[in-house]
């Protein structure tokens, strides 16, 4: 794979952002919001479903484009995509030397070998500061690592009352004490 235009990152407009099947389509509605913002900041979005065939050409023609900035994973979707080459495997990123952002707002109990990746091209944001320490401690060096502020968006209307909501089952996650929820 031919390396991309030497332009310097910080002056490419586009952003890759990686999605795929994921319980409720999760990855799928927060990337909607996640290329809302990065749009409204004059940025140019692709979204390429890793799951869906082909994707794989569509990622390298993106890289190869030499116009993308970064790629971008929720929950470090696609940090751990590899290579295999004439020398043996390495990481994508690597061997694009394309950087990648992840955004990892779960603990890394739920998969540690996403936060194993090994790679200087990798960028992990966290939200917590136990899951950076736990994720430092356990993951690569060469990996890396920062805390972030987490943003949310303020609703369009105010929520109904919890008596008032049809919703049949309630997962709170991290949310306090269950008893008082």
């Amino acid at each position: 794979m031919p390396l991309p235009s030497q332009r310097p990152f910080v002056t490419r407009r586009r952003v890759v952002l990686l999605d795929g099947a994921s319980e409720g389509g999760s990855l799928t509605d927060h990337l909607a919001d996640i290329r809302g913002q990065f749009e409204s900041r004059g940025f140019e979005v692709v979204v390429i479903d890793l799951k869906a065939p082909g994707s794989d050409a569509d990622l390298i023609g993106q890289v190869q484009s030499g116009l993308v900035r970064f790629c971008f994973g929720l929950s470090g979707f696609g940090a751990e995509l590899s290579v295999t080459h004439a020398h043996g495997t390495a990481s994508f990123w690597d061997y694009a030397r394309t950087p990648y952002v992840g955004v990892m707002p779960d603990s890394p109990v739920f998969m540690p070998s996403r936060h194993r990746v090994a790679s200087d091209f990798v960028l992990f944001l966290y939200s917590d500061p136990v899951h950076l320490d736990v994720a430092a401690s356990i993951g690569s060096p060469r990996t890396a690592r920062a805390l972030v502020a987490q943003a949310g968006f303020p609703p369009l209307a105010q929520p109904a009352p919890i008596e008032r909501r049809e919703i049949a089952v309630v997962y709170a996650k991290a949310g306090g004490n269950p008893e008082e929820i």
